[in-house]
């Protein structure tokens, strides 16, 4: 066998071509968010929804049939808005 014989084991593998508009998802994940932000503004409490709230208001290590982690993450939505 020559010495410049390439076998298939050296011989790269081939490169997708490049694509162009790669960078366009994030602008339906953008509108996708200001959509749900708009409607959770608009849309009103379930009662579970305000029992938690309510939690959050007053944190406590533990509550009665639930751990306090409901309530720490309703806290630190309601800091951030």
């Amino acid at each position: 066998m020559p010495a410049s014989t390439v076998t298939d084991a050296q011989r790269p593998l081939p490169q997708p071509p490049p694509t162009r508009g790669g960078t366009i998802w994030p602008l339906p994940l953008v509108a996708l968010t200001l959509v749900r932000l708009l409607m959770a503004a608009e849309t009103p409490l379930s009662p579970d929804e305000a029992y938690y709230w309510v939690w959050s208001k007053a944190l406590a290590p533990g509550y009665l049939d639930h751990p306090p982690m409901v309530a720490l993450w309703i806290r630190a939505g309601t800091m951030l808005a």
